[in-house]
């Protein structure tokens, strides 16, 4: 979805994590959708806090830093059982952790910072809240008195732990075309034909029901100046209208930029 000349929602939110200088990006994306999602972002961003600290130094080069993009398809068995925007969050975490692991558990991840494509307000931002970002207590943007915990596109930090929690929520509370009646069979039968609207919850789970177990007690917070959902076309339409846009930045940092084949 586009919000200025040449500039998209992903591309935004891709933005604001290089921002809050994580140091890998992981994009949660449909496998027919990969190859056109990869064309957009590249295989790498630029951190912006570098990039414009070292820009003027000699040998400026030698320290810009780069933010590997990754892209997680969905496991073919979470497909039409648990794809939603929650749990996309958390094949995202969990696939940085995996590949992680396999290298050496030195390199797992304690902490993970999550951007919505349908939360707009300037990805900058997260570069002034970064040393808040960058610990081991939760991190959240509110906007008039709301967050993440209201349903709303705001990003938030969350810890290794709490990332356990919430899949074990979702793989626990998240129903199937089926359920087992008893653990004895009863009537010849074991399982039973669920109606149609309790088929498949996990799917139309939200976001501050998956994540409820993040607390935000005690948490870094930032408040906004502005920010909009662009969840539906009258909130775009109204985005569109604002005063508050954003443009695109300069080609040297923003997406795409793919590396060459070996």
């Amino acid at each position: 979805m586009p919000l200025h000349v040449n500039f998209t929602a992903i591309e935004r939110a891709v933005m604001e994590c290089a921002s809050a200088g994580v140091d890998s990006i992981w994009v949660t994306v449909p496998r027919e959708h990969l190859s056109l999602v990869r064309k957009v972002l590249g295989d790498y961003v630029y951190d912006p806090v570098f990039l414009y600290n070292f820009r003027k130094k000699r040998f400026s080069h030698d320290y810009i830093k780069r933010i590997p993009i990754f892209y997680c398809p969905m496991r073919i068995r979470d497909i039409g059982l648990k794809d939603s925007e929650p749990f996309g969050i958390i094949n995202s975490a969990l696939c940085a952790k995996r590949f992680a692991s396999k290298l050496t558990k030195n390199l797992e991840p304690s902490m993970f910072y999550v951007a919505f494509h349908d939360g707009i307000y300037h990805p900058f931002v997260a570069a002034t809240n970064r040393p808040l970002i960058n610990t081991e207590q939760n991190f959240y943007y509110s906007f008039e008195g709301k967050s993440f915990k209201d349903g709303e596109p705001l990003g938030f930090t969350f810890s290794n732990q709490q990332l356990i929690d919430c899949h074990e929520f979702v793989r626990h509370k998240g129903t199937k075309k089926y359920r087992p009646i008893s653990e004895f069979k009863t009537s010849g039968e074991w399982l039973e034909l669920l109606p149609k609207e309790e088929r498949y919850s996990a799917t139309k789970f939200t976001v501050d029901k998956v994540f409820d177990k993040v607390i935000i007690d005690n948490a870094n917070e930032y408040k906004l100046k502005w920010f909009y959902n662009i969840n539906d076309w009258q909130a775009y339409r109204k985005y569109i209208g604002s005063h508050c846009t954003l443009r695109r930045p300069k080609k040297m940092l923003c997406p795409p930029n793919n590396l060459e084949r070996m």
